[in-house]
């Protein structure tokens, strides 16, 4: 095994490779973006659209070069680098960030909400691909173990179930295979927690003045619940980032401001400020640095043009994919080149490898997005009117069986 001071002396943390990682990714989805269709710009907030991309990107040059390390000594734990680290940190951070500023915009803005609608589409925005995900997930643990059913089928079926729950009831270890969810970079850590702030905007709704039903606030109940007894609480944080960013752009005066170049200039030196004065993006003050990117971003202010470009809006379509296929390239690059070739690598090779994984990636996350993504998304009118149908059949089922309490 390798030790981790002579890993992290040989460069794989320059802050160069992140750029390159950036580059080629944006050159390559140049051809890309035109088989993804450009959100309609009066109804969607451009400068988030494009950021979201570069996040599931930052996301996966953390993974990257986690994966030097790993490979070597079996020890996923985050970069010694504060640059590294962060780049996952707070890319997490901001994609819990949009969630909060798009649905708590949507609960504020509403007389009242359809709770149903929210929750189906919310099902049918990332489900899908997630199933997907777990299959590709499912087809590789087998491989890793020889193609052998080593558990009993009652407890793998267990262990399917937790994992469909988007890992909120867990995500152990599948058929003996150690490190199940480093297949997939570990990515699913954070889709309990955004199922949380879902369930909570129930509750937040009401605080706001709305009166959702008793039945509709137990969710939030639950997910309060779930939240305090199995969840990071200091990882909830950024949330409250996203409902600051609202409101600064609800004020003309700050909208504006946070608009101008000064602006872009104090974003980038809060995100240079927290890799300098943090170790984490998790410590709450840096949280505050990132929630004025956030916040800048947010009100328009697209960094010059890089965010609202129809390449990186475009990206940021298919980031979801990014987000849950990257680590399948990773540990595939890993398993093609084999453990004795992968740890020889020099950084500069390891790298170079990770930009090759791009292009392929990006591919991947575009017909992910045309086959998948896309078709379930706009199904939502076609399950809400399957689910009227069934809900009228049951009740008239149940005024039929029980016509005194009809």
């Amino acid at each position: 095994m390798f030790e981790l001071s002579s890993l992290t002396a040989g460069g794989v943390y320059l802050p160069v490779f992140a750029f390159i990682a950036g580059l080629v990714a944006f050159v390559a989805f140049v051809p890309l973006s035109r088989f993804v269709p450009q959100p309609v710009s009066g109804s969607r907030f451009l400068a988030i659209d494009g950021l979201r991309g570069y996040l599931a990107l930052a996301v996966l040059v953390h993974h990257s070069s986690i994966w030097y390390v790993y490979a070597r000594t079996g020890k996923w734990s985050a970069p010694p680098s504060a640059l590294y680290a962060q780049l996952g940190e707070a890319a997490v951070a901001m994609f819990f960030m949009i969630s909060s500023f798009l649905f708590y915009r949507m609960v504020i803005d509403s007389a009242g909400v359809d709770w149903l609608r929210l929750y189906v589409g919310r099902f049918l925005r990332m489900f899908p691909l997630f199933l997907v995900s777990f299959f590709v997930l499912l087809a590789l643990i087998f491989y890793s173990s020889g193609f052998l059913l080593v558990e009993a089928p009652f407890a793998l079926g267990m262990k399917v179930i937790q994992w469909l729950s988007f890992t909120v009831l867990g995500a152990p270890d599948i058929n003996g295979v150690v490190g199940t969810r480093y297949i997939m970079a570990g990515v699913v850590w954070s889709l309990p927690y955004e199922w949380v702030w879902y369930g909570a905007l129930p509750l937040i709704a009401m605080l706001v003045g709305s009166r959702p039903s008793k039945r509709i606030l137990l969710i939030s109940a639950l997910a309060l619940l779930y939240a305090a007894l199995r969840l990071e609480l200091l990882l909830l944080l950024p949330f409250a980032g996203g409902i600051v960013g609202l409101h600064a752009c609800r004020s003309p005066r700050i909208s504006a401001a946070l608009r101008q170049s000064w602006a872009t200039l104090l974003a980038i030196a809060c995100a240079v400020s927290s890799v300098v004065f943090f170790e984490s993006a998790r410590h709450p003050a840096a949280v505050i640095l990132w929630t004025f990117v956030f916040s800048s971003i947010a009100c328009g202010n697209d960094f010059f043009g890089v965010l609202s470009n129809k390449v990186s809006v475009a990206m940021g379509e298919v980031s979801y994919g990014i987000y849950l296929f990257h680590g399948f390239y990773l540990f595939g690059a890993f398993e093609l080149l084999g453990r004795s070739a992968y740890t020889a690598l020099s950084p500069t090779q390891h790298w170079l490898v990770t930009f090759c994984l791009i292009p392929v990636l990006l591919v991947t996350c575009v017909v992910a997005y045309r086959v998948v993504e896309l078709p379930a998304m706009l199904s939502r009118s076609r399950v809400m009117e399957a689910l009227g149908h069934a809900r009228g059949y049951l009740c008239g089922m149940a005024r039929r069986v029980l016509p005194g309490r009809a």
